[in-house]
């Protein structure tokens, strides 16, 4: 839901490079709210974690004139955080608080894509089309996801073909749910050439020879299944043949009991043969829960780094099954496979929790956490809004529309538009 302040007022750049010199401006975006034209405001920019010391804080404040229904002023932010900038009248009044986002280059370099990498359509067990899917997850706000199907990669490639010849903002990959024979562990595929699931569906009789290979050549501690533990490290090797992402998948769902036993989830956590952990899915609080709790206490360990990831293991985008419930963050250089693949293995994603009827939460380390807290106050609402067009278009491309062509060529480039004012800049120019 989008706060009274982003309706009614604009600041730009949202995000900022810390340290450095910045030109910010506040504009009116409403009559109600305007500005005095030739007036000379205040801005109080206050640094959110600097706390309060005797119940009197003191912060900087800039004296700008009004000229065109705008604040322009230039300041040097400091330390990587956020800061309130806090509007006051000639007569000492607040008018608005708004806020902007201080980053060390590294994360400056890239850009917040908000997505799905567990997600299933009618091919399997979930209720509608792949490309329908599509069209409602860009419609809700993301900017990329993979349709990955049990046992099934062609309904993925489904959904890259309904829209091949439209442009798109939303970032669409191949994926597949990979169920290895005689494997309870499941492991998604994401973003990969081929299907893994394929390999086995096609030769029972060599996946058994090469997981027989693995197994002889491992030592496992007591409560692993050698055989179990093999089946997996021959998945997360093919995934890695066919240039995919591999995702360690819900190990506390409760498929009448753990899906996955304790000590395996603690050996493939010691050994790290997967890409990312799916760290919330689409279960249980109960489950998710749990799921935390390990990744805390591997972390606690010293078992880092430990890539994460949100998913919603959506079975329908029309009722409340897990739909939006879980989604990732990724901080990347660009939406394309590579640069989603090079963040989410480098640590630069959070997994977020909206469960309906309830405030978002985020989990990640502190750093990453901060900043999506952030952006989803400041900047996704203004996002989303844009996205909701789009995946209109997208769904009316579906139905055959005759405007819909037209529509997803115009409004397919303005959620990066919006990300290059926000940030002040494109993204090829900052890095």
């Amino acid at each position: 839901m989008m706060k009274r302040e982003l309706s009614l007022y604009d600041v730009y750049p949202k995000v900022i490079l810390a340290h450095h010199v910045s030109q910010v401006t506040i504009a009116s975006i409403d009559y109600s709210t305007q500005l005095k034209e030739g007036g000379l405001y205040k801005v109080g920019i206050v640094p959110l974690c600097k706390g309060l010391y005797r119940g009197n804080p003191s912060f900087d404040q800039v004296e700008v004139c009004v000229k065109d229904q705008k604040l322009v002023f230039d300041y040097a932010f400091g330390d990587e955080q956020e800061y309130y900038l806090r509007v006051f009248d000639e007569a000492g009044n607040q008018v608005v608080q708004l806020s902007v986002y201080a980053v060390e280059q590294d994360l400056y370099e890239r850009r917040p894509y908000r997505g799905d990498l567990h997600v299933h359509s009618c091919f399997s067990d979930g209720k509608e089309s792949p490309e329908f899917v599509c069209g409602m997850y860009r419609q809700t706000g993301f900017d990329f996801l993979a349709i990955t199907d049990h046992y099934q990669y062609a309904p993925s490639l489904r959904a890259i073909e309904a829209y091949k010849d439209v442009p798109l903002g939303l970032t669409i990959l191949p994926g597949e749910e990979v169920h290895a024979p005689e494997n309870p562990v499941h492991i998604v595929h994401f973003g990969g050439e081929w299907s893994v699931n394929a390999l086995f569906q096609g030769d029972k009789e060599k996946y058994f020879e090469e997981v027989d290979a693995i197994q002889k050549t491992l030592v496992c501690p007591e409560g692993v299944d050698a055989f179990t533990y093999a089946a997996c490290l021959w998945v997360y090797s093919k995934i890695k043949e066919a240039n995919g992402l591999s995702i360690f998948a819900h190990p506390y769902w409760i498929a009448d009991v753990y899906n996955v036993p304790m000590a395996l989830s603690i050996h493939q956590f010691e050994q790290k043969p997967f890409d990312a952990f799916e760290l919330l899915g689409g279960q249980t609080t109960h489950e998710n829960n749990m799921q935390w709790a390990l990744y805390n206490e591997m972390r606690a360990k010293g078992l880092n780094p430990i890539p994460i990831v949100g998913s919603s293991d959506s079975h329908s985008v029309l009722t409340t099954d897990w739909f939006n419930e879980a989604k990732t963050i990724v901080f990347a250089k660009g939406k394309d496979k590579e640069h989603l693949f090079e963040a989410i293995r480098g640590g630069y994603s959070v997994a977020v929790e909206s469960r309906h009827g309830e405030s978002e939460r985020v989990h990640g380390n502190y750093r990453l956490t901060s900043y999506a807290r952030f952006l989803l106050s400041e900047y996704f609402p203004l996002h989303d809004a844009l996205c909701f067009e789009e995946g209109r278009a997208m769904l009316g491309y579906l139905r055959q529309e005759a405007d819909a062509p037209l529509l997803l060529q115009l409004t397919q480039k303005r959620t990066g538009d919006l990300l290059n004012k926000c940030f002040g800049t494109s993204i090829e120019s900052s890095i």
